[in-house]
């Protein structure tokens, strides 16, 4: 069978003479290569009203946009609703979250593992519309 090759010889011309590696470990203990821009999953979530005066906890973020640029209110297009928006935490120091969804008051159970989104930042109720929904 013939050996199929790309090249017969590899060649890195304008080396210098003591070269340094660009990283000292690009591996994880997987033998994968490890991502240079990664970061850290998200581990808490909440919602608050921003027209309510509401300010989010110190080290949260704002999902402020949707990935096609929409505004990511929670309540855009319902009628005589205010704005609201999911706040979220990244770390290390606690599991990540994998799943995240809205609950039908009465209608629906809460899954075994989950939390829910009782209140806001402001101690308001963390019901997303006029309709008795909740965030789990």
């Amino acid at each position: 069978m013939e050996e199929r090759r790309v090249a017969d010889y590899f060649v890195v011309a304008g080396m210098p003479e003591q070269p340094k590696l660009l990283k000292e470990n690009i591996f994880n203990d997987a033998s994968h290569l490890r991502m240079a821009n990664a970061i850290d999953p998200i581990t808490d979530i909440g919602v608050y009203f921003p027209s309510l005066g509401e300010q989010i906890p110190a080290d949260y973020e704002v999902l402020e946009n949707t990935p096609s640029g929409l505004l990511a209110d929670l309540n855009y297009g319902s009628v005589r609703t205010i704005a609201c928006f999911i706040y979220y935490r990244r770390g290390k120091d606690k599991p990540p979250l994998v799943d995240i969804g809205v609950m039908y008051e009465g209608a629906e159970r809460i899954m075994a593992d989950a939390e829910i989104v009782l209140s806001t930042p402001g101690d308001r109720l963390a019901n997303v519309t006029t309709h008795p929904l909740k965030l789990s």
